[in-house]
């Protein structure tokens, strides 16, 4: 992980809880973590700037009667928020997928809690952005593997065949967790992978 110069003597144990805004770059795992490759710390003026928070995460516990949802530890309230490429609001329907939110406004859950709720301003699902047929080109943690030839990167599912190629690794390594980038086209939603390499 780099770590910007922004942030006091290199070290994120220099950050202060409750008080420092920083912003990670990363990739999504398996396991809903985030892998961070960049921490940079964020200066604001508290008088007249107004944060603009930005999630990435696995949703769980989605409660539609409600319209909340939670990333990890973090509970969002998305009633007001502009929805984009979400399905319809079902209890399950929703548990799972991989979302890009943003919002301005957190609070504390309540008291002797931790647990921080962010009101919503957008909510979209995570999608390859590209038209049929296209050359599609993904990196990122399998997040599910339905098996070594049925596999996710998020909410992308990726096909693999005899034909597709394996560099760094073979196609019985395919598992939760393993860092690949995949080629391949897209096809009904599903990316055919022509090749896989394993990153390091």
């Amino acid at each position: 992980t780099d770590i910007d110069a922004s942030i006091p003597g290199g070290n994120v144990a220099n950050l202060m809880p409750g008080r420092d805004l920083v912003e990670i770059s990363g990739f999504v795992t398996g396991d809903g973590l985030i892998r961070g490759t960049w921490v940079e710390l964020k200066r604001l003026d508290q008088k007249t700037d107004t944060p603009d928070y930005h999630v990435k995460g696995f949703i769980k516990n989605h409660q539609a009667d409600q319209q909340t949802f939670e990333i990890g530890d973090l509970t969002l309230d998305y009633r007001d928020a502009v929805l984009k490429d979400m399905p319809a609001q079902s209890n399950d329907g929703w548990d799972g997928l991989l979302i890009d939110a943003a919002g301005k406004q957190t609070s504390f859950g309540g008291l002797n809690s931790s647990r921080i709720r962010l009101t919503a301003t957008r909510v979209s699902q995570e999608n390859l952005g590209l038209e049929e047929g296209e050359g599609a080109e993904i990196e990122g943690f399998v997040t599910r593997a339905l098996s070594a030839e049925d596999f996710f990167i998020g909410n992308v599912q990726v096909l693999a065949d005899a034909g597709t190629t394996f560099q760094g690794g073979t196609l019985n390594e395919i598992r939760v967790g393993v860092h690949i980038e995949v080629h391949g086209s897209l096809v009904g939603g599903i990316v055919k992978a022509t090749a896989v390499e394993f990153k390091p």
